[in-house]
């Protein structure tokens, strides 16, 4: 069953967000974070979507923002994996949130077996919110 678990990203600062006690498959071959604002909109339409292989590949990495393609800032999102340890964090850069518009959508994290089949790690909202100040020039 999956864990249910709300998420605060504040754009242009960088996430970070670790779930623990999670139940990840020794064989998982693929984890995906997808957050959509319709949680029947294409995947395309993601708000956020982010992808780690077992073993890794030069395509993980963020793969839409906006539903806009993410190859411009693929290697500035990630998900790191620790089976054993029943963990996954989340990372997302500065200039990743910084395209993001403020909004609540919904996420899910996916795990893909290497039989083909998957489940639903942990899911919930994440709000988008504003802050005050966007950059800081030095």
């Amino acid at each position: 069953m999956a864990t249910t678990e709300d998420i605060t990203c504040t754009i242009a600062t960088t996430l970070t967000h670790t779930w623990s006690g999670l139940t990840i498959s020794a064989t998982w071959s693929a984890i995906m974070f997808t957050a959509k604002r319709l949680l029947d909109g294409a995947d395309t339409t993601a708000f956020l979507q982010i992808l780690e292989s077992n073993p890794g590949d030069a395509g993980d990495g963020l793969q839409r923002y906006m539903g806009l393609a993410g190859t411009s800032f693929q290697a500035n999102a990630s998900l790191t994996v620790n089976q054993a340890a029943g963990t996954i964090v989340l990372l997302v850069e500065d200039d990743v949130t910084a395209e993001l518009t403020k909004q609540k959508v919904y996420y899910d994290v996916k795990q893909m077996l290497a039989d083909g089949s998957s489940s639903i790690l942990v899911n919930g909202v994440l709000d988008a919110v504003y802050t005050p100040t966007m950059t800081i020039n030095l």
